[in-house]
């Protein structure tokens, strides 16, 4: 015995979450259904009454028995309190109660229906199936997750014209400032990855070496304990110093950007963009 369930019109039909797994749960099949709150009124209708007149007949319940007014409370209760849930899932709670499945001492099958004893039943179900489907849930879990990183990917054409963006900023800043913005070094590993920029090795020394006079001065000994400005020192006269690198890499951007600015005057930015484009 079951109960027919009015379909969704194809122009209609939601997006249900599907999850490829085997040996699949028969509760977890029913999951994977519209929810009632996604039928358009007229198909939720017929389909909770529907429901309705099949749990009374599973139940052996007639419309005296509790009376029509009960049911018709049920009714209205599935539409708005059970929304959340499919019909298959209503389905396989009602069939669980009526086979005693539900480990609950307080839950004991009965021939009257109404919003309370489904509400039970709908209780225990949620308790049963937070068992039966933890690794179900575990697997729809991660695959809702890279279903959000994937849709907060930026599109080829979102990163360049980002790309683009940070490459106006860094430059319209530092022939403002005559320095580079805090954290857009990238700029320069850009540029080089692009070709557009080559510097040699005598040049790259040499933009070490000022890096390192330059963090120095910036930071004298005046301005912090002695041991503290040891410990800066010790870590700027390191071979792979980072902020020595970062600071060298701004000095041979800020030296690119100037013989932009000799060569193209005031259109300098716009023919960065272009060259970094090809």
């Amino acid at each position: 015995m079951s109960f027919e369930i009015a379909l969704i019109p194809e122009n209609n039909l939601p997006n249900v979450r599907v999850v490829p797994m085997e040996n699949k749960p028969l509760l977890a099949i029913a999951m994977e259904n519209p929810r009632i709150s996604q039928y358009p009124v007229e198909q939720r209708n017929t389909n909770t009454f529907n429901f309705l007149t099949w749990a009374l007949d599973m139940l052996g319940v007639n419309n005296k028995e509790g009376g029509q007014g009960h049911h018709k409370a049920v009714h209205e209760y599935v539409n708005l309190k059970l929304k959340g849930y499919t019909y298959q899932e209503l389905k396989q709670a009602i069939l669980m109660y009526v086979a005693g499945e539900f480990n609950n001492d307080k839950l004991y099958t009965t021939q009257q229906f109404n919003a309370v004893v489904l509400g039970k039943v709908m209780a225990a179900y949620d308790e049963h199936k937070k068992q039966a489907l933890n690794k179900y849930m575990r697997i729809r879990s991660e695959q809702k997750a890279e279903e959000e990183r994937k849709n907060q990917e930026l599109t080829p054409e979102q990163k360049m014209n980002l790309t683009k963006q940070g490459l106006e900023n860094c430059y319209n800043a530092y022939i403002k400032t005559q320095s580079i913005i805090e954290g857009y070094a990238w700029v320069y590993d850009y540029i080089v990855s692009k070709e557009v920029l080559t510097n040699t090795k005598e040049e790259k020394n040499q933009a070490i070496k000022e890096a390192k006079e330059i963090l120095l001065k910036r930071l004298s000994s005046k301005t912090m304990s002695r041991d503290t400005y040891k410990n800066f020192k010790a870590d700027i006269e390191k071979k792979d110093s980072n902020k020595v690198i970062v600071e060298a890499k701004n000095i041979l951007l800020k030296q690119y950007f100037d013989y932009l600015l000799v060569r193209f005057d005031n259109t300098a930015v716009n023919e960065l963009i272009k060259i970094v484009s090809k």
